[in-house]
């Protein structure tokens, strides 16, 4: 926090800026999370490089404390050795604000309790592998783009979500499916030689997962939901 510590008297508004500075390696990040409490108004997060770019990676110009959380990216992105990521943060600590959980308004300090601040930025990633940024995971894009690659783009899953057993169909001849948790992490592997197959889910946690389908003919990835 460059302009701590982080307090707001009563009746005033005010905005910090935090920063930091990236020396432990080159890394691929796959969502982001703001964290503020209610008299918190605004959240822009970015980053810049060495060139002093900027690179945006969120921007939430009406904040709401109910609607915080993960924010996935829709292709992962590289955060480099020496770039700067950036957080900016507005405060209205006025009877203007609907949300002030004090009226008539009293001085807020950092701290836990509701009624408390925070400005805290959380990402999740990994350590960068070449060609991380051209993975998407956004399946939305994806499907676009399997449009062009020939019969894989006929690959099918249901139900979805899923509690127990995930059919997926129309999978070209001698494909591999692949299943990722939301960190990437490869958690299932499967030659398949015929068009259809039955995967058991039931032992995986609820959550976002991603299947991908490979073959000579391209990739194809999806998100599914496993719930009970």
């Amino acid at each position: 926090l460059l302009n701590f510590p982080l307090s707001i008297p009563a009746n005033t508004t005010r905005l910090f800026k935090q920063r930091y500075l990236n020396n432990n390696g080159d890394a691929s990040v796959i969502s982001v999370f703001p964290h503020m409490h209610k008299i918190g108004t605004s959240y822009k997060v970015f980053a810049t490089n060495t060139q002093q770019d900027s690179i945006p990676y969120l921007y939430i110009p009406h904040w709401d404390f109910h609607w915080q959380g993960f924010y996935t990216f829709q292709s992962i992105q590289k955060f480099s050795l020496g770039e700067t990521l950036w957080g900016i943060s507005t405060f209205d600590n006025t009877t203007n604000n609907p949300d002030n959980p004090s009226n008539p308004p009293v001085n807020v300090f950092a701290g836990e309790q509701t009624t408390d601040e925070m400005m805290v930025v959380f990402l999740a990633y990994l350590p960068y592998q070449e060609g991380d940024e051209n993975i998407v995971l956004d399946s939305t894009l994806l499907n676009v783009a399997a449009k062009n690659t020939d019969s894989i783009a006929n690959f099918e899953i249901s139900p979805n979500p899923a509690s127990n057993q995930l059919s997926v169909s129309s999978v070209p001849f001698n494909s591999v499916i692949e299943i990722f948790d939301i960190s990437g992490k490869c958690i299932r592997k499967l030659n398949c030689q015929t068009n259809k197959i039955y995967i058991d889910i039931s032992e995986l946690y609820n959550g976002i997962y991603f299947i991908r389908c490979n073959n000579l003919n391209g990739t194809v990835t999806k998100k599914f939901i496993k719930n009970t």
